[in-house]
C-alpha cells in the first residue's frame, strides 16, 4: 500500500533488472545507438545514489505504517457510488475508442483543453480505476469480474503499461480498506493483466498503433484485441525474443548513461534548473494558463528533449524515469539534493493519504500509486497527475457530503500487524467483507 515502495520497485526494474537482462541477451547490440557500457555502469551508480537520497528524504518525513483501516465499506460504497462513476467513465472510454483523448498519440501535457479529448487524456485511467474500486466496495466477492472489466476498458487505449498499473493500483486500494484478495484472485490478477498485454502486443506487432490512434471504434478495437489474444503467434517474430524486447522497452539505464557520458565531455556543463521551471509551467491547466500552448516551446514542455539539445546528446527515444530525469539539468549533487526534497514531499503526501480512508484520501492514494507506477514518464508526471487529483477530490467530496459520509478518526498509532496483515484488535462494529471466494 506504500506508493513510495512501488516507486522503488519500479525504479529497480527500469534502472537495474532491465540492464541485467540486456547484458545476458546482448540486446544492446540490436539497437541503433546505446551509450558505452562504462557510461551505463556509471549511470547506474548515479541512479542508485538518487534512489538512496530519495529514500533518506522519505524516511525523514516518517510516514506511518499502511495498515488496513477501520472503515465501514458500506458507507464508503455509498459515498463512492459506482453507478455515478460509470456514467462519467463510459464517455471517456468511448472517446478513447474514437482515437481522441488518451489514445490520440499526443503527449498528455498538450491535451489540456476542456473538451472530450482533453478530459480523456487526464481522467481516463483514474476514472476507470475508481469505477472498478467503487463497484468492488459494493460487490467484494466479484474481484475477478471487476479486474477483467477494468482491463478491457483500459485495453481499448492500446497501452500495455496502463493495464498493469491499474491492476496493481486496484489491488492496493482494495487492501487499504480491508478487502484482501485471496491467493486465487491474485493469480487471476496476474493472468488477466498478462493476457491483456499479450493481446495489445500482438495487435501492435501486426497492425501497428494505427488501430488505437484512429477513429476505429470500440467494436474494431475489441475484435483486434480478441484476435491478438486468440492468435498470439503473431508476436513470435520479435528478433531477440520477448525477454530482450521487454528489457529494451524498460531501459532507463541508457538515459542516465547517456547523460553521464555527455556531462563528462570537455566544456559541457549541466543545462540548469530552468528545465524544472518548464515542467512546472507545463502542468498548469490550460484554463488557468490559456496562452500555454503558444508561450511554452516544445523544449519547455519536455525536460528530456531540452536536456538532449543542451548537452548535444544523441537523439534517441529514451525513458528517463523518476530518479534521473533532471540529471542533465542539475548535475550529480543537484540531482541528489532534488531527490532528497522529493522524497520528503512524497513522504508527507503519503502521510496525508494514509491518515484516513475517506473518499478524498482514497483519490489521493490512487494518484500517488498511479504516478509511482508510471515510472518511465518522469518525476514531472506527479504534477500532471495532481491536476486530475484536485478535480476528482472535489467530485468525491461533494458525493460524500450528499450522502452524509463522515470519515472515521485519524490513524494516530496503527500498531503492530498480525500475521494476516490486519490489526490485532479490530473494532467489532466494523463491517469488513472479504474478497476471498466461498469454498
Amino acid at each position: 500500500m506504500r506508493p513510495v515502495s512501488w516507486l522503488a520497485l519500479t525504479a529497480v526494474g527500469y534502472q537495474g533488472v532491465s540492464e541485467v537482462v540486456i547484458r545476458l541477451t546482448d540486446a544492446d547490440q540490436l539497437v541503433a545507438y546505446r551509450p558505452s557500457r562504462a557510461a551505463v555502469d556509471n549511470g547506474m551508480v548515479v541512479a542508485g545514489l538518487a534512489l538512496l537520497a530519495l529514500t533518506i528524504g522519505y524516511l525523514v518525513a516518517h510516514p506511518p505504517a499502511p495498515v488496513e483501516v477501520d472503515v465501514d465499506t458500506g458507507d464508503l460504497a455509498r459515498a463512492l457510488d459506482w453507478r455515478i462513476f460509470a456514467v462519467l467513465t463510459v464517455p471517456l472510454v468511448l472517446t478513447t475508442a474514437s482515437g481522441r483523448g488518451y489514445s490520440s498519440g499526443q503527449p498528455l501535457d498538450t491535451q489540456g483543453a476542456i473538451d472530450a479529448g482533453g478530459l480523456g487524456s487526464q481522467f481516463f485511467v483514474p476514472m476507470v480505476i475508481l469505477t472498478a474500486f467503487a463497484y468492488l466496495l459494493r460487490h467484494p466477492r466479484q474481484y475477478a469480474f471487476v479486474l477483467v472489466a477494468q482491463s478491457i476498458g483500459l485495453a481499448v487505449a492500446g497501452q500495455r503499461l496502463e493495464v498493469l498499473v491499474a491492476a496493481a493500483a486496484l489491488t492496493a486500494l482494495a487492501m487499504r480498506v480491508g478487502l484482501r484478495p485471496g491467493r486465487r484472485q491474485l493469480v487471476v490478477t496476474v493472468a488477466v493483466a498478462l493476457a491483456a498485454v499479450v493481446a495489445i502486443n500482438s495487435v501492435r506487432t501486426t497492425a501497428g498503433r494505427e488501430v488505437f490512434q484512429s477513429d476505429s471504434g470500440f467494436a474494431a478495437r475489441f475484435d483486434a484485441l480478441r484476435e491478438g489474444l486468440t492468435n498470439p503467434t503473431a508476436t513470435s517474430d520479435l528478433g531477440p525474443g520477448a525477454l530482450a524486447e521487454a528489457a529494451l522497452r524498460l531501459d532507463s539505464a541508457s538515459w542516465t548513461g547517456a547523460v553521464y557520458e555527455a556531462l563528462h565531455e570537455p566544456g559541457v556543463k549541466p543545462a540548469g534548473a530552468h528545465l524544472i521551471r518548464g515542467a512546472v509551467l507545463t502542468s498548469v491547466p490550460s484554463v488557468l494558463f490559456p496562452s500555454k500552448t503558444t508561450v511554452l516551446t516544445e523544449l519547455d514542455r519536455s525536460p528530456e528533449a531540452a536536456t538532449i539539445v543542451a548537452l548535444r546528446m544523441e537523439r534517441v527515444d529514451y525513458l528517463p524515469g523518476h530518479l534521473t530525469l533532471f540529471y542533465g539539468a542539475l548535475g550529480l549533487w543537484g540531482l541528489l539534493l532534488f531527490n532528497l526534497l522529493v522524497g520528503m514531499a512524497l513522504g508527507l503526501l503519503e502521510r496525508a493519504a494514509l491518515r484516513r480512508a475517506s473518499p478524498v484520501a482514497i483519490v489521493g492514494l490512487l494518484t500517488l500509486l498511479q504516478s509511482a507506477l508510471f515510472y518511465e514518464r518522469g518525476i514531472d508526471y506527479y504534477l500532471l497527475a495532481g491536476r486530475s487529483f484536485f478535480v476528482l477530490a472535489v467530485l468525491v467530496y461533494v458525493l460524500g457530503a450528499v450522502v452524509g459520509y463522515r470519515a472515521g478518526p485519524r490513524a494516530q498509532d496503527p500498531g503492530r500487524l498480525g500475521p494476516t496483515g490486519s490489526p490485532r484488535r479490530p473494532t467489532p462494529a466494523v463491517r469488513r467483507p472479504s474478497v476471498r471466494p466461498r469454498s
